[in-house]
């Protein structure tokens, strides 16, 4: 209006200035100013009194303007420097797929994360274009959320309303043209808009259109595109308009092809209807798209040729073959390749049919099917002896790769040589590593897998292709799982896991999968629960993709799962269904990998067919020549016939055994707990100790006791003491764990959770823990744990769990054989005075009993061991048992002993000024006791000790004010007299007199 006045462009800057001057006067706190569709008054006479008014409005004044073009300020590159101006541009305010998913649900629409995706996809994050969606969601229900997408842009017809009334009819004629032209396009630049636009002078609208269109986003330096919904618009308005579009698709059709851009020239050749140029262009360029992961796309372009077109091109119908492969639908790539093979004998392109065959070939062995893939290699080997010798040598690549899958180990390296001497890239990089590893020479593999993670020759990202069961991810699982590095098999699984969804192969993700429940059954820190959940998941994956191989590591895993929880059943029941599949397969190695875990879960649960089916397991492994899997079944033997008592032949094993784990460093098979080793530290320790005491390898085994004795440490519960003598035991020591957690170990194993089978087990065996000093009548016993029930139900509970504590606690007892630990005297039980039972407990006592006895003469002594004792106590008496009555007389009697001692200990380290052990520890005494004085006291003289005297004195307060609270008395501490007791160096603040 201003300008518009007569005079008013004269006066304009003087009528700024005196509104700047009011605004200064008036505002005393913080405004905003916002100017909206500034782009609708923008001129350059506009322009320079906003920008005079920026320079005088006050510093309390927030200028906000709306506009769908950046203003041409000749000062907003300096206050973009200075950082006085903000820019929020359309990306910033698109809404990101989480957004989407908390707008929806604020509006009572929840939608999955998936959904939300999708709706980003289209929508670009718009927010109008969201805002209608959600208003038909209200009207439909939510549950017409995947119509509503299938249907866009058709489901927002306002929003089409939208782009023709306030965008498109507002532009000049000529912008129409360009707009509706150019919409075909997937990118915009000035070349690519002159080869299809009517009047090639009509390029230099781009620069108008990308300053005053709103829908149009950078992509690139010079480069453009259109807003995902508007150019859907732009294109049903030109179909409209401009009648056909055949002949612009035909001009950027060839503007592409000559500028190399093949992929866009076939994009528009299909959309032009040119099928027939369309083939020979996707002919040209279907190798290099599946080189680059562009095999979906690949896919969806042949789909959309004629029949007759594609049968007219062989190759292209094995490259849909190859599409198929990639994308793990291995039945219908089977087809594509079978109907390449027809056509192509039928043109007579011998060439294209052994290629097909070869595709075929490919099928099998991605899915490790080498049984099936054998024929097929060998028949396109007879086709391709006239063939140029690089093509045969690559084809004896596959056939080498074949027999590796197959476990003819020896046949494949000799080959694999052979290759490697007369043309050494003729070999994936994949098939080395996988050999070292089929062998054996996990070392080496490791190497070579981790190199090939670090060089990625198959490229990087999702532009690649998938490997298969070969990617250097789920390789080096495999590796870390076979070694015992469970977390580090955990964490190449997870890596592998990405892959697979990153490039959508669902035989990657099912072969990472697996091997993730791998990570999780091997190292230390084991866990069956997360292991089975893997397996579980893989076995689903590969029901997906409808072949049996990729199901069997899932089988392997659960035989060792279920043998763990005590199922043998279920065990066998797996392994026999791997074997099955691995037959009709043809894979002799990772067969023999299922027989171990057969008979390693069988052995768990006292199986005497254990041997046998370990037998099995060594001799195929010897066939294969693979060294790893026959060397844990010849420790595992050593192993079962100690358990016979058949000490000549375990010896024989034994040796055996540790001849290759010296030779190819397996010494993880006795310090670690690889996925098919020997996990009871105990049972390690007394393979090794039977060899030390037997001679042999006595060097190499004395260097190797430290580090199995450091991991074995790591199950101990109270000390080294249980470890397994020299000689040979039928039954190990019980060490039982009571101060805290209940925990039982059976020698050096841990008796899990899931093996006592029933909850009352555990606590019948903790009943009689806690009365460990007498017999118990069973008539106590039904009235202590089954109150409820009649006399007859309850007796044959107590029958039942009795059973089930057997079992848990001697899983490898033969039927017939009477119980040892838990044994029955007439009416009474009790724990058997033959066996050996360590008590966290009865430690507890016995070494502050130890410590009372040197108090006087020895008090290092008797402080060393004081701390040993404290250092048992993880928490209360059966702590699971906490509010019954028969637990209770020891739990009390053991929690005052606990508190004396810590308060010894205490005073102890306070007289060598050690104060942060004493906080440490009187903190724990006021945990279990909060009105433990003593406790309060040594905390406030240990704080004040170490500077912190505001903290004491609080502490101190804390203290008397929760002992009036809560007992009604004053405490007997005076924080004076604590001070008072501290050595006189310590400093004391003048005129304190608490």
């Amino acid at each position: 209006m201003l300008l518009q006045a007569p005079g008013g462009a004269q006066h304009g800057p003087a009528v700024i200035d005196a509104l700047a001057n009011d605004l200064f006067d008036r505002l005393s706190t913080d405004a905003l100013l916002i100017l909206d569709d500034y782009h609708l008054a923008e001129s350059p006479e506009v322009n320079r009194l906003t920008e005079r008014f920026v320079e005088e409005m006050p510093p309390t004044l927030h200028l906000l303007l709306l506009t769908r073009q950046t203003p041409a300020f000749r000062n907003l590159p300096r206050c973009r420097s200075y950082g006085e101006a903000r820019e929020i541009l359309t990306v910033d305010l698109a809404f990101t797929p989480e957004e989407i998913q908390a707008l929806f649900a604020l509006h009572g629409c929840p939608i999955s994360p998936e959904i939300a995706r999708r709706l980003a996809e289209e929508t670009e994050g718009w927010i109008i274009a969201l805002q209608m969606i959600l208003h038909q969601l209200r009207e439909s229900g939510p549950e017409a959320i995947e119509t509503l997408l299938d249907r866009i842009p058709e489901a927002l017809p306002d929003l089409f309303d939208y782009f023709a009334t306030e965008v498109l009819n507002r532009q000049p004629p000529a912008v129409q043209r360009f707009l509706l032209q150019t919409s075909i396009l997937r990118e915009l630049d000035t070349e690519a808009c002159a080869a299809v636009l009517e009047n090639p002078e009509d390029r230099a609208l781009l620069a108008h259109i990308e300053a005053h269109v709103p829908f149009l986003a950078m992509s690139g330096e010079g480069r453009y595109r259109y807003h995902h919904l508007f150019q859907e618009f732009l294109r049903r308005q030109a179909r409209i308009r401009l009648g056909s579009l055949e002949p612009l698709h035909r001009r950027a059709a060839a503007f592409y092809g000559h500028r190399g851009e093949i992929e866009l020239a076939i994009t528009h050749l299909m959309s032009a209807g040119a099928f027939q140029e369309a083939a020979e262009h996707l002919s040209t360029a279907a190798e290099r798209m599946i080189r680059h992961g562009r095999y979906a796309a690949l896919a969806e372009w042949i789909d959309r040729l004629p029949v007759e077109i594609l049968h007219q091109h062989p190759a292209l119908l094995r490259h849909r073959g190859d599409a198929a492969r990639l994308l793990s639908r291995f039945e219908e790539a089977l087809a594509w390749y079978e109907r390449a093979r027809q056509e192509a004998a039928r043109q007579g392109d011998l060439q294209e049919e052994t290629q097909a065959l070869i595709g075929q070939a490919l099928v099998f062995l991605d899915t490790v099917q080498p049984a099936q893939a054998m024929p097929l290699l060998r028949e396109a080997l007879q086709r391709s002896r006239r063939r140029a010798p690089e093509e045969r040598i690559r084809l004896l690549g596959l056939v080498a790769e074949n027999l590796l899958n197959a476990g003819q180990l020896f046949r494949a390296d000799r080959l694999l040589g052979w290759i490697r001497c007369r043309d050494a890239g003729a070999l994936p990089p994949d098939v080395e590593p996988r050999l070292r590893i089929r062998q054996g020479r996990l070392a080496q593999a490791r190497l070579q897998a981790e190199a090939l993670l670090r060089a990625s020759p198959w490229g990087t990202g999702r532009q690649r292709i998938p490997r298969s069961h070969r990617e250097a991810t789920v390789l080096l699982a495999w590796i870390c799982a076979m070694t015992g590095e469970g977390e580090a098999a955990r964490r190449y699984a997870e890596q592998g896991l990405h892959v697979g969804r990153d490039l959508r192969s669902p035989i990657v993700e099912c072969v990472a999968l697996a091997r993730l429940g791998h990570g999780w059954l091997s190292g230390p820190d084991y866990d069956l629960r997360r292991a089975e959940e893997a397996y579980r998941e893989s076995l689903q994956v590969a029901e997906t993709i409808r072949v049996p191989r990729f199901e069997v590591e899932a089988h392997l895993g659960l035989t060792l799962v279920e043998g763990l929880k005590g199922r043998p059943g279920l065990a066998i029941a797996h392994a026999q269904r791997g074997l099955e599949i691995l037959q009709e397969a043809g894979d002799a190695y990772l067969a023999t990998a299922v027989q171990l875990a057969l008979g390693i879960a069988v052995l768990w649960n006292g199986d005497p067919r254990a041997i046998e089916w370990l037998e099995a397991a060594i001799q195929s492994g010897t066939r294969c020549r693979e060294r790893y899997f026959s060397t844990l079944g010849r420790l595992w033997q050593a192993l079962a016939f100690i358990h016979q008592g058949d000490h000549s032949a375990s010896l024989s094993s034994l040796r055996d055994a540790l001849e290759v784990i010296r030779a190819e460093g397996y010494s993880f098979m006795l310090t670690g707990v690889p996925l098919l080793g020997i996990r009871d530290p105990g049972s390690r320790l007394l393979l090794l100790q039977k060899a030390l005491a037997t001679r042999l390898f006595p060097d190499y085994l004395q260097a190797l006791l430290p580090r199995a004795l450091q991991a074995a440490a790591l199950h101990l519960p109270f000390g080294p003491w249980s470890l397994p003598q020299t000689e040979d035991r039928a039954h190990l020591p019980l060490d039982v764990q009571t101060l805290g957690p209940f925990r039982v170990w059976r020698g050096l194993y841990e008796i899990p959770p899931e093996a006592w089978g029933r909850t009352r087990a555990r606590r019948l065996f903790q009943f009689l823990i806690a009365h460990r000093r007498r017999p118990v009548h069973r008539e106590e016993i039904l009235e202590t744990l089954w109150p409820e029930r009649d006399p007859a139900s309850a007796a044959l509970e107590l029958r039942v769990t009795l059973h089930a504590l057997h079992r848990a606690l001697e899983p490898t007892r033969r039927p017939g054989q009477p119980p040892f630990y838990v044994i029955r005297e007439g009416e009474f039980l009790r724990l058997n005075p033959h066996a050996v039972f360590h008590i966290d407990a009865d430690l507890f006592t016995a070494l502050l009993a130890q410590a009372q006895e040197r108090e006087r003469f020895a008090p290092d002594e008797a402080l060393s061991l004081r701390r040993q004792a404290l250092a048992l106590v993880q928490g209360e008496f059966l702590e699971e048992c906490r509010y019954e009555d028969w637990a209770m007389p020891e739990r009390e009697h053991l929690s005052a002993l606990y508190l004396s001692a810590a308060e010894q200990v205490a005073r102890a380290l306070a007289a060598r000024n050690a104060y942060e052990e004493v906080i440490s520890l009187a903190q724990r005494i006021l945990e279990r006791d909060p009105y433990h004085e003593a406790a309060c006291g040594l905390l406030v003289q240990a704080c004040w000790a170490l500077g912190r005297r505001a903290l004491a004195v609080r502490i101190y307060e804390r203290f008397r004010q929760r002992v009036r609270k809560d007992l009604g008395v004053e405490p007997a501490l005076s924080l004076a007299a604590l001070l008072a007791e501290l050595s006189p160096d310590v400093q004391r603040p003048g005129g304190f007199t608490g």
